[in-house]
C-alpha cells in the first residue's frame, strides 16, 4: 500500500485597507509527517494559519488589533468562540535588513463543552464559500455602533449565560446599533426584523406571528427581567422563552452578516434552522 498526502497551496482570502495601507489575508499551511517504530504507522499533522500581510511595518498593538478583529468575524461566522493560540509578528528590520519575528500570545477563556447549534456555515452555498473577500474588508471598516452590536452578540457565544442575560445582551446590541435614531427598543427591534429579506420574514411570521407584535414581546420580557414590570406580553415559561431568545440570537447573527454584505441564498436551510428552535410538542 502507498499513501500520498499533499498540502494545499496558499490561498488568498481577502484584501482590506487600513490607514491608507493595503493588507492581504491568506490561508497558509503545511503537513508534517512522522513515522512510527519500525514503520508500523505514519502520523500526519496538518497545521494551518491565517496571514495578514502589508507593504510596511506595523506596530505590535496594530498586529494584536488585526488578530482580535479576525477572531471576532470568524466567531460571528461560526457562531462559536474562536481561540487564538499564537500570534507571530514578522517583518524586516529597516536598518539591518534582517528578518525579525516577535511572538505575541493571548490569554483567553476556553469552554471545551461549548455546544452551539447556530452554525452559520450550514447556510452557505454548496461550495462552502463564506464570502470572506466581502466580510473581512467591511469588518475592518465598520462604525462604532456596529462594533458595539458585534461585541454584545459575541458575549452570548463566548460565555455560558442564562437565557435572561442572553436576552439583555442581544437587545443592548440592537439598541447600540440604532442609538443615533432616537427610537424605542421595540421600534429598533422592528427595524432589524423588517430589514430581512421577504422570504425570511415570511418564515418568521409562521413561527412567531406578526413581527411587530413579536418585537413588543421581546421588549416586554427585557423590561420585566431588568425592572420587574410584568405586562401582557411577558413569557412565563422558561422553555418557551429560551426558544424565542435563541431565535433572536440567530437573527442577530444573520443581521450582522447581512450588514457586512454577506448574501445568504439557501433559504431552505434558513427555514430548517428557524424551525429547529421550537419544540414540536410540549409536555
Amino acid at each position: 500500500m502507498s499513501t500520498k498526502v499533499k498540502s494545499a497551496s496558499s490561498r488568498n482570502l481577502a484584501y482590506f485597507t487600513y490607514h491608507g495601507q493595503i493588507f492581504k489575508v491568506s490561508l497558509e499551511g503545511n503537513v508534517k509527517k512522522q513515522e512510527g517504530q519500525n514503520d508500523k504507522y505514519i502520523k500526519y499533522q496538518n497545521k494551518s494559519w491565517l496571514v495578514i500581510e502589508g507593504e510596511n511595518n506595523i506596530s505590535s498593538a496594530e498586529a494584536i488589533m488585526f488578530a482580535t478583529e479576525m477572531k471576532k468575524i470568524l466567531s460571528v461566522v461560526l457562531a462559536r468562540s474562536v481561540n487564538t493560540i499564537q500570534l507571530s509578528k514578522k517583518g524586516i528590520d529597516k536598518k539591518s535588513h534582517r528578518n525579525i519575528t516577535e511572538d505575541l500570545y493571548f490569554l483567553e477563556n476556553r469552554f471545551s463543552e461549548n455546544q452551539m447549534s447556530l452554525f452559520i456555515y450550514e447556510m452557505f452555498q454548496e461550495s462552502k464559500d463564506i464570502q470572506l473577500n466581502i466580510l473581512i474588508p467591511n469588518c475592518f471598516n465598520k462604525g462604532k455602533n456596529f462594533e458595539l452590536l458585534v461585541s454584545d452578540y459575541l458575549l452570548t457565544i463566548n460565555y455560558q449565560e442564562t437565557v435572561e442575560n442572553k436576552l439583555i445582551n442581544l437587545t443592548e446590541g440592537i439598541e447600540s446599533y440604532y442609538r443615533d435614531q432616537n427610537k424605542s427598543l421595540c421600534e429598533e427591534i422592528q427595524l432589524m426584523l423588517h430589514s430581512f429579506p421577504e422570504n425570511l420574514q415570511n418564515v418568521l411570521k409562521e413561527k412567531v406571528g406578526p413581527l411587530d407584535n413579536w418585537a413588543k414581546t421581546l421588549k416586554q420580557n427585557r423590561v420585566y427581567i431588568v425592572h420587574g414590570n410584568k405586562k401582557k406580553f411577558v413569557i412565563d415559561n422558561i422553555e418557551e422563552l429560551s426558544e424565542h431568545v435563541n431565535l433572536l440570537q440567530y437573527l442577530v447573527q444573520y443581521f450582522i452578516l447581512q450588514q457586512l454584505g454577506m448574501k445568504i441564498r439557501n433559504t431552505n436551510i434558513v427555514k430548517t434552522n428557524i424551525n429547529g428552535f421550537f419544540s414540536s410538542e410540549r409536555i
